[in-house]
């Protein structure tokens, strides 16, 4: 190790001291002047002001501001230009500048040839910036947030977070890595290669149409995902997803893309419910039923596949759709698919399973009348260990008061008996005739046969396709 000597040169007092180039610095003295020196010491200009001079900014321009506005001089002292705005400080690359303001910060060019459009706003980010550098076209800051970011087509995008705040001291291109300090004095570095770098300027000059999936594959696999969310965000999600390597963000372009082939593996690869979920809206949207029914089945999705049944009259997966939901104690789904199938008694099933009994007799009464008599001793064995089980009978025994029992178990064996399938296209026309027929008064006072020949000829009479008028 080397340690460098140092030799005083000149020394004052000053308020604020910046530098220019070639070695040229200004100072803010005690008398609210701004002195220009020369390397040696010369003084080359001394610049009075009519106003309180609070800050003093160095690099290409000397920037001299009161707190509301900036003023730019040349360093031979001769003012360019103003500013209107909050300046907390400003950062020079060439004719090109980056001024910070509480929390914004502004792009600017300054056009030496035009004296309408002296400074050229590019773009203005929202941000509060703690530091900044300039490395060729690619503006670099840290922020408030303790976050390492990029200024790219107008919009900062984050590298890195600390866990505290911290400057940025410089960049070395051989070791490919940016170098900070803390309040603490200590100095860390962040990597950031070369390859991404020339990426990024390409993207700043071009715009993120420009990058090239080869000009990606070269990159380690975090800077590709980097580059592939950069990507993402900007809606270039085709390159986006042929760069990225990361399997969660793959599968989230695949689903905006509408990958669905490559998607499945993506899932099954992950085996998170979650994103079968994602895969079934998608290919639910879509129409691929055959890719919904798998993922939705894959994250025991019943709701959706209830859907997706009733929707395609599919009745296998219907049943089998309400025989997972009784297992798995989904009965109001259970229930549903049971009943758009015509499996009554396994609505009844539903309903006892989940104890509502009172709800399960007066459906067994209108459409299983058989089924009374076996939820009322399940119904009697619950309300025992209740407490109330002495309160409730069961018509069963009871036969000279609940006569009609019989009539009504009469009218179920003639009505199951008599369902033939007919046409689609006849259906709302079955329901209407039906509907015109009171099943009781018919089989108690002309008797069951009377009623299985009305429904014989119901039936009979739709078994063709029936043409119908709009």
């Amino acid at each position: 190790y080397k340690a460098l000597s140092f030799k005083q040169v000149l020394f004052g007092n000053a308020k604020d001291l910046v530098w220019g180039p070639n070695g040229t610095f200004a100072i803010l003295d005690q008398l609210n002047e701004i002195v220009i020196q020369s390397q040696t010491g010369e003084v080359l200009k001394t610049l009075k002001f009519d106003f309180y001079v609070t800050q003093i900014f160095g690099g290409s321009y000397l920037g001299i501001s009161n707190g509301d506005f900036v003023l730019f001089y040349n360093w031979d002292g001769v003012c360019i230009g103003k500013i209107d705005v909050e300046v907390k400080d400003v950062y020079w690359q060439g004719d090109e500048f980056v001024v910070k303001g509480p929390s914004v910060l502004y792009r600017l060019t300054l056009n030496k040839n035009s004296k309408d459009n002296l400074f050229e706003l590019h773009y203005e980010i929202e941000d509060a910036i703690q530091s900044g550098y300039w490395l060729k076209s690619l503006f670099f800051y840290t922020t408030d947030g303790m976050r390492f970011k990029v200024a790219l087509q107008g919009k900062g995008y984050p590298l890195a977070t600390f866990a505290e705040a911290n400057m940025i001291l410089e960049h070395l291109p051989n070791h490919e890595r940016f170098f900070f300090f803390d309040s603490n004095s200590s100095v860390r570095s962040y990597g950031v290669s070369n390859k991404l770098l020339n990426i990024l300027e390409q993207v700043e000059r071009d715009g993120f149409e420009a990058t090239s999936a080869d000009s990606a594959a070269a990159l380690e696999e975090d800077e590709r995902d980097f580059l592939a969310k950069l990507l993402q965000q900007n809606e270039q999600f085709e390159l986006a997803y042929s760069i990225v390597s990361n399997t969660r963000t793959k599968f989230d372009l695949g689903i905006k893309l509408g990958y669905l082939e490559q998607t499945v593996a993506f899932c099954e690869e992950l085996c998170e419910p979650i994103y079968w979920k994602k895969l079934g809206d998608l290919a639910l949207l879509t129409g691929d039923f055959e890719i919904a029914q798998r993922a939705f089945w894959a994250c025991d999705d019943l709701n959706s596949l209830l859907l997706l049944g009733s929707s395609i009259g599919d009745r296998e997966l219907l049943l089998r759709v309400a025989e997972a939901a009784q297992r798995n104690k989904h009965y109001s789904v259970a229930f549903t698919a049971n009943w758009i199938c015509g499996e009554l008694r396994g609505c009844i099933q539903s309903l006892v399973e989940s104890e509502r009994y009172g709800n399960a007799l007066i459906f067994a009464k209108n459409y299983c009348p058989t089924e009374i008599a076996p939820i009322m001793d399940k119904w009697k064995i619950y309300a025992k260990r209740k407490g109330y089980g002495d309160r409730l009978a069961n018509p069963a025994d009871y036969p000279e008061q609940y006569g009609e029992l019989t009539v009504l178990e009469g009218i179920e064996k003639v009505v199951s008996s008599a369902i033939t399938h007919v046409p689609s296209q006849n259906y709302l026309q079955l329901q209407e005739r039906l509907n015109e027929i009171d099943y009781y008064a018919l089989a108690s006072e002309q008797g069951l046969d009377v009623l299985s020949s009305t429904l014989a000829d119901v039936y009979a009479s739709l078994k063709d396709v029936q043409e119908v008028e709009y």
